[in-house]
């Protein structure tokens, strides 16, 4: 037989009609253990067409395994695009690269190595946290108890941004208080709102010794 004829047999083979004249043909009652005697399988009935048909369909089989081939190139050398893309993104996004930044900002380093000392300078004098918290601002009070603290997990992304706009303008310590935050976990949250934009340093309505947060939104 014809290496040609071998190509197309194997084609008819796979087809849809061929696969069904395979079903009917095999015996067993399961069909995981279904057999095809020899006999049966030379009675598979192939459509033969013309020499100059088979050859075009060959070449036209021949031309979509391999567009085939090249777009799995292409998918391949996409996901490996994406894979190397999104920590760039994320590395540009901790460097403050993707928004404009204002030269005259103050960085947020700066701003939470000095809340940072603001509450070692506070625990070094003795301070201890009661049991209950009262943070009262703008006649509203928010009372925290310590048997109720959250962590970052069971906040929403803008968590001190909405206290902010609940109590207006806050201190660094009296923000941290309503937040029901751990210390480590307050820093990091801050860090995440102030870089996303959630919140900012009030710069005009308090001195620079006791500069207030609120709420970007």
């Amino acid at each position: 037989m014809p290496e040609e004829w071998k190509q197309w047999l194997l084609m008819c083979l796979r087809s849809e009609n061929g696969r069904r004249q395979i079903e009917v043909l095999s015996s067993g009652n399961q069909l995981s253990m279904r057999n095809l005697s020899q006999k049966n399988l030379l009675s598979i009935k192939i459509l033969l067409p013309p020499r100059d048909e088979l050859d075009q369909i060959e070449s036209c089989s021949n031309s979509l395994f391999d567009l085939a081939d090249q777009l799995e190139a292409k998918l391949t050398a996409a996901r490996r695009i994406v894979e190397h893309l999104t920590p760039a993104l994320l590395a540009k996004a901790f460097r403050g690269e993707l928004v404009h930044q204002d030269p005259s900002d103050e960085p947020a380093s700066v701003l939470l190595e000095r809340i940072q000392a603001d509450s070692q300078a506070n625990n070094a004098k003795g301070k201890t946290i009661r049991s209950r918290r009262t943070i009262t601002n703008r006649s509203r009070t928010k009372t925290v108890s310590p048997t109720n603290m959250l962590t970052r997990d069971q906040i929403a992304q803008n968590h001190l941004s909405s206290i902010l706009k609940e109590c207006g303008s806050l201190s660094a310590e009296a923000l941290w208080s309503a937040s029901q935050l751990e210390i480590d976990d307050f820093y990091d949250q801050l860090r995440h709102e102030e870089s996303h934009g959630f919140l900012r340093e009030n710069r005009s309505d308090s001195p620079d010794s006791s500069r207030l947060i609120e709420s970007a939104a």
